[in-house]
């Protein structure tokens, strides 16, 4: 009997050392925690007006941002304007240029012929043009 209390009791006592380092490791684990909490919380009470000056520099940025979208928008406003005046007087001078053409194209036919009968007359024939009172 003696020989089975001596076993129980040496079980129970390594249970008890077992469960003694367990609850150690625990609350060592637990300082560590508390101690990186403690740490944390210095490093936020240091930061904390880094914070807010980048938020306040956040909102100018912000600020900013927004009123230059306005005027951006505002920009894209005229310039589609004037783009749309642009396309108009392009295709305006489109269509005058394509209506030169034509009248060019109608034109050479004469001018070549115009030429060939310069390159035909002759000196006599200007001569005797000059001697009339009118000439035709």
């Amino acid at each position: 009997m003696i020989n089975l209390y001596l076993n129980t009791l040496d079980n129970k006592r390594h249970e008890y050392g077992i469960n003694r380092s367990r609850l150690a490791n625990g609350l060592k684990k637990l300082n560590d925690t508390n101690k990186s909490i403690a740490e944390l919380k210095v490093k936020l009470a240091q930061m904390q007006p880094l914070l807010q000056k980048k938020n306040e520099d956040l909102k100018v940025a912000l600020e900013r941002v927004n009123a230059d979208k306005i005027v951006a928008n505002e920009k894209e406003k005229v310039v589609t304007q004037e783009a749309e005046v642009v396309n108009k007087k392009a295709t305006e001078a489109k269509a005058i240029s394509d209506d030169a053409e034509a009248d060019l194209n109608a034109a050479k036919p004469e001018l070549e012929a115009a030429e060939a009968a310069l390159k035909n007359l002759e000196k006599s024939a200007i001569v005797e043009i000059k001697t009339f009172p009118n000439p035709p």
